[in-house]
C-alpha cells in the first residue's frame, strides 16, 4: 500500500499541471506515493500530456467541469493510500522529502488528523493558509448589521 494518495483537481491547467507533477517527482522518491488526478473536461490537452507524459498517474476523465470539491472526493473514493494530500494543480512542492517528513510527524502525532504545509509564493515570501476563525457575533455583526 502506497503511503500517499495525491490528489489533484484540473480544469485547464495544463503548464501548471505539468510543473506540479514534476515538482513531486523530483523532490520525492517514488514508491510512496500514488497520484490521482481528477480532470474536469478540460480542453487545454492536459489529459495527453498526463497520458504521454506521467503515464504513473492515475487519471479520470470527467465528462463535465464538476467543480473542485466533487473533484476531491471523486479523488478520494479512487485512492489506495493512507494519507491523503490535495494538492493544488498551481502549486509545486520544492523541499526534498516533503512527504517522508509529513509521514513521520504524523507518525510521530497520532493525535493529530489533519495538518496543513508551509505555503510560500514563488519568490519565498510566506503566503497565509487560512484565517481568524469567526466566532457567532462578529458573523451577526458582519452578516446583519453591516449587511
Amino acid at each position: 500500500m502506497k503511503s500517499f494518495s495525491i490528489i489533484i483537481v484540473n480544469w485547464n491547467s495544463r503548464n501548471l499541471l505539468e510543473n506540479c507533477l514534476n515538482s513531486v517527482r523530483k523532490t520525492n522518491p517514488s514508491g510512496i506515493y500514488e497520484i490521482i488526478v481528477v480532470d474536469n473536461a478540460s480542453t487545454d490537452d492536459s489529459v495527453g500530456m498526463i497520458q504521454n507524459d506521467f503515464p504513473e498517474v492515475v487519471l479520470i476523465e470527467n465528462k463535465e467541469n464538476l467543480g473542485f470539491a466533487k473533484g476531491c472526493n471523486i479523488g478520494v473514493k479512487a485512492s489506495k493510500g493512507k494519507i491523503i494530500l490535495f494538492l493544488n494543480s498551481d502549486a509545486e512542492v520544492r523541499e526534498l522529502n516533503t512527504l517522508a517528513k509529513v509521514e513521520n510527524f504524523l507518525g510521530d502525532h497520532e493525535d493529530v488528523g489533519i495538518l496543513g504545509l508551509r505555503l510560500v509564493f514563488p519568490d519565498g515570501v510566506p503566503q497565509a493558509s487560512g484565517g481568524e476563525f469567526i466566532s457567532v457575533k462578529q458573523l451577526f455583526k458582519h452578516q446583519v448589521l453591516f449587511g
